[in-house]
């Protein structure tokens, strides 16, 4: 998942484990808050959104076709 707030951007990833489950949030993050007005910044959500798609088609036959509720 990801969060903005106006140019800025922060990718996280839902942590499914059962200590996870004990925090107060189950979202870890996957990037530092990321300005998207900045060059480099803008190269780093680049890549950060291919390298997750590549996850996904990696992984994509194992993946349910059922939602699971959070």
């Amino acid at each position: 998942g990801y969060a903005i707030a106006e140019s800025t951007v922060r990718f996280y990833a839902i942590d499914g484990s059962i200590e996870a489950k004990k925090k107060p949030s189950i979202l870890s993050p996957l990037t530092s808050e990321l300005n998207a007005s900045n060059l480099v910044n803008r190269f780093t959500i680049f890549c950060t959104v291919v390298n997750i798609a590549r996850i996904i088609l990696t992984i994509s036959d194992n993946i349910p076709n059922t939602l699971i509720p959070l």
